[in-house]
């Protein structure tokens, strides 16, 4: 019983934060169908903090590569670190996981020869969680699995050039439940004047409520920056607000 907190925290914010769900190269749930052009090299790192009670918060780097042998899919790999106070009133959170997640994003339609764009993105999580239970706090319980393997098709369509929407629907598979959960989500970015962009995204599963995510993205360098600042809602099982900053950089 002791392992239900962390399990619980890991699998919920897991979905949110971890690189199979990053999308428009950033920290949204809605993936697009682009990917880094051959021979670039990327590094994306971002903090989520949640206005609640339970002070929940991740962070997650992700460094990724399209090789120029192979210049129709992007690997990356995710790192992320998680943890929850669960509403109590010292600063030491009780609740951490720990979460790696390589991913392939397969570009099979480039959505700059059409406008519309196809893609297959998956991957898999290998998770970690660690809690410090009352009253003994130097016994920690921990749990060590290999899960939800993940697979989502994305379609993303240019109507005119200063916006794109993406869809996406997949499956992942819910260890914890052991079952195949589908997901899906829909999402638009506008760039509303030069370098500057409005993101949103609205997304989810059978097993709860949809997240919404908005955010501003300005890009700087040349391109080879994007600095995201975003607000989310209903990203892990608490009904609450998410503060989300980060960069993306390009090589």
């Amino acid at each position: 019983m002791r392992l239900l907190a962390p399990l619980a925290l890991a699998a919920a914010l897991a979905p949110a934060f971890t690189p199979g769900a990053l999308a428009q190269g950033g920290p949204y749930r809605v993936d697009d169908a682009a990917i880094a052009a051959p021979g670039t090299f990327k590094l994306e790192s971002y903090g989520a903090f949640s206005v609640n009670r339970s002070r929940e918060r991740a962070y997650t780097v992700t460094p990724g590569a399209t090789f120029a042998g192979l210049p129709f899919v992007e690997f990356s790999l995710g790192l992320e670190r998680a943890g929850e106070a669960r509403g109590d009133d010292s600063d030491k959170l009780r609740f951490w996981s720990s979460v790696i997640s390589p991913q392939a994003k397969v570009a099979l339609l480039p959505i700059e020869r059409h406008g519309i764009g196809l893609a297959l993105k998956t991957g898999f999580s290998y998770r970690t969680a660690l809690q410090r239970p009352e009253p003994d706090p130097d016994a920690p319980a921990r749990l060590r699995r290999l899960d939800l393997p993940f697979a989502t098709a994305i379609v993303s369509v240019a109507p005119i050039e200063s916006v794109t929407v993406s869809a996406n629907l997949g499956v992942e598979y819910d260890r914890t439940e052991t079952r195949a959960a589908p997901t899906w989500g829909l999402g638009a970015a506008w760039e509303a004047i030069e370098s500057l962009s409005l993101i949103g995204a609205v997304s989810g599963s059978d097993r709860g409520r949809a997240a919404l995510q908005a955010g501003l993205r300005k890009t700087v360098l040349d391109g080879r920056l994007d600095l995201d600042v975003a607000l989310g809602r209903n990203l892990s099982d608490e009904r609450a607000t998410w503060i989300i900053a980060g960069f993306a950089a390009r090589f």
